[in-house]
């Protein structure tokens, strides 16, 4: 019996992952083809060399409101000395500016009408 209820719950959180992934994968899709386009300024960058990644934090204004975020990327990608300061693409949701998708590196143009630059002096290409 306990072994059933533990497949049980294994099978649900599964579930529930691979539901919230889809979800996410969705709403990204949807922002590339819909969303506004805007900027954000890159305010720290804090690399985390034991675990090999870097959160960029970063800073964007809609409707006089301020939204502060952060994204995890490769250690190896990032120049942190090139992108604080920077000011990089972003797009986001008319309805819900806090739902958004910052254009970092040129993987995350894929699905965007936007203009891939030539070079992002933050990254490592």
């Amino acid at each position: 019996m306990s072994k059933l209820i533990i497949t049980l719950i294994i099978i649900s959180v599964i579930s529930i992952m691979v539901v919230t992934s889809l979800k996410k994968c969705s709403n990204e899709r949807h922002l590339k083809e819909n969303g506004i386009l805007t900027t954000a300024k890159v305010y720290k960058a804090e690399k985390k060399p034991a675990r090999g990644y870097c959160f960029v934090f970063y800073r964007y204004e809609v409707n006089g409101k301020i939204y502060d975020n952060h994204k995890k990327e490769g250690l190896s990608e990032i120049k942190e000395e090139n992108i604080l300061g920077s000011e990089v693409p972003l797009l986001y949701d008319s309805d819900d500016p806090s739902e958004h998708v910052i254009l970092l590196t040129k993987d995350d143009y894929e699905g965007t009408s936007l203009h891939i630059p030539d070079s992002l002096p933050w990254f490592n290409y």
